[in-house]
């Protein structure tokens, strides 16, 4: 559910300050003594001020979130209940970043971007910041590194959690380097002003908890992991994180877990094909399906127990969220009364994933979430939680929470008539498989390989490109699902049809450059 904001990690925007031009130079030796890695190549650094930045953001948005996605993405998160029905998403993070934005560095154009008027401060940091982010891009390559993710919500996030905790903690270095105390105290001070500031900021009040919460956890949570790796190796570990990442938000959370000798990694669970259940005839189409994470529960607990019961105060909180501060009390109170049975009702985590199945034709959506957890115990806390916050009784639709040993199937609003089969279904059918490490280490280098005829040089020979592209081909069948999925939320048209032929001599299908048609196609060859 988080993989609407990929775009703001391509722009991997810093939320501090006013940057000059002129502190440029100095800082970039700065950032290469402290991360002890050279810059591959000089850094372009553009201006722009806040509407040309929301133009800008708007652009990337069409791009990474076009409207009919932007819909789809909206039918799932209020199927959860974490948006309000009117909530306009596309608008929402424009106006967000827009008044947030002090800079940013965009992977896709290699260059560094200031923001003028910005109303904030610390303006060297901000630019160690993203230069820090280019460091990481000529380094690490971040492009083909989310874009291998993309297609995880929960992983994707923990990708963006060590990205912006790198630059977060290289941002706050000159000040703390080493010093143990300083780099506690920085994490605590840090986290508890930017929760004060998303609670009491009168122009982010109508912004939704998913979207503050998960920029939130990129800063917040990542500084504490980037912290944790230095704690331990130095900027060594940091650098070795970027060729072997984090699996989950869990793992940001609790770094121990990703620091220990034998790692705590998530189950991969896989649903298994259930349209004969909401069938295309009858107008049903599945518009999103994806992971949750610690993160993402922590987010829908904290939605649905402190929020929501705010609501029930009535006419007393209609009024008082009206004044920014009585609204930030309120909020915090609540969030800071639930956080530890929220914290540890998330915490059992194993893996998950859902899917979300609309009928414009009825106006009616369907949730499916499959959550697995470490132990028995950790399944029936959660069980309890979400039987709490989800089971209704109604009459054609019905909304239910099952508890199946260390499993948690949560339904919501599915059609009476299905129930039985649907469920048995997906206590038996559902895969549960143990998450590889060497996927990334094997199929990495063929996103790098695919990600290079995107970034091509100004002058290229022939021979050149087809050694780029024969590249690519050798790999056969194992480049097909990265080539489709290069396809989707990508705005460089010529990459696209390079893309589409490459797939045309792989599989002998030609679906051009339709990401949907060539998915749907994928997704059965699969079955």
């Amino acid at each position: 559910m988080k993989k609407w904001l990929a775009i703001f990690l391509f722009l991997s925007t810093a939320l501090y300050g006013q940057i000059s031009l002129k502190q440029l130079q100095p800082l970039k030796q700065q950032v290469q003594q402290i991360r002890k890695l050279p810059f591959k190549q000089n850094v372009a650094v553009g201006v722009k001020n806040k509407n040309q930045l929301a133009k800008y953001m708007l652009q990337q948005l069409n791009i990474a979130l076009p409207p009919a996605k932007a819909r789809n993405l909206a039918i799932a998160l209020r199927a959860f209940g974490l948006i309000e029905h009117k909530t306009n998403l596309r608008q929402v993070l424009v106006q967000f970043y827009k008044h947030n934005t002090g800079g940013f560095y965009d992977p896709t154009t290699k260059k560094l971007f200031i923001i003028q008027e910005s109303t904030h401060s610390r303006g060297s940091a901000v630019i160690l910041h993203e230069l820090t982010h280019a460091l990481q891009d000529q380094h690490f390559n971040l492009y083909p590194l989310q874009r291998f993710f993309q297609n995880n919500d929960d992983q994707s996030a923990a990708l963006s959690a060590l990205v912006e905790g790198d630059a977060t903690f290289t941002m706050f270095y000159p000040r703390i380097g080493h010093n143990l105390a300083a780099q506690k105290n920085l994490t605590r001070t840090f986290q508890l002003s930017a929760e004060l500031g998303k609670e009491f900021n009168p122009a982010t009040k109508n912004v939704p908890a998913i979207i503050q919460d998960t920029i939130l956890f990129n800063y917040s949570q990542g500084l504490r992991f980037a912290i944790a790796l230095h704690k331990k190796g130095g900027y060594r570990q940091i650098n070795q994180a970027f060729r072997d990442p984090p699996a989950s938000t869990e793992q940001i959370l609790h770094p121990e877990k990703y620091l220990a000798a034998k790692r705590d990694e998530p189950v991969v669970v896989k649903l298994p094909p259930l349209r004969a259940f909401f069938p295309p005839k009858k107008g049903w189409r599945r518009v999103l399906k994806n992971t949750m994470g610690e993160l993402g529960i922590q987010i829908l607990l904290r939605e649905h127990l402190a929020y929501k019961k705010l609501k029930k105060l009535g006419p007393l909180w209609r009024l008082a969220r009206k004044y920014t501060l009585l609204r930030g009390l309120g909020r915090t109170a609540m969030k800071l009364w639930t956080r530890k049975r929220i914290s540890q009702a998330a915490a059992g985590w194993g893996g998950d994933q859902y899917a979300v199945f609309h009928n414009p034709r009825t106006k009616q959506t369907s949730l499916l979430w499959y959550t697995y957890w470490d132990s028995p115990k950790d399944a029936r806390e959660f069980y309890e939680i979400a039987s709490s916050i989800f089971s209704r009784k109604r009459t054609r639709w019905v909304n239910r929470a099952l508890l199946s040993h260390k499993s948690v199937i949560v339904l919501l609003h599915i059609p009476r008539g299905v129930l039985t089969n649907l469920c048995s279904t997906l206590v038996n059918k559902t895969r549960l498989q143990p998450f590889s490490r060497k996927r990334f280490q094997t199929d990495f280098p063929i996103v790098e390989a695919i990600y290079r005829l995107r970034f091509l040089p100004k002058k290229l020979t022939v021979a050149e490109l087809e050694k780029r592209q024969n590249a690519i081909l050798a790999y056969a069948k194992r480049a097909v699902p990265y080539l489709i999925q290069a396809l989707d939320a990508e705005g460089h048209l010529g990459f696209k049809q390079e893309v589409a032929k490459l797939l045309k001599k792989l599989t002998g299908k030609n679906f051009g450059t339709d990401f949907k048609k060539w998915n749907l196609w994928w997704e059965e060859q699969e079955r």
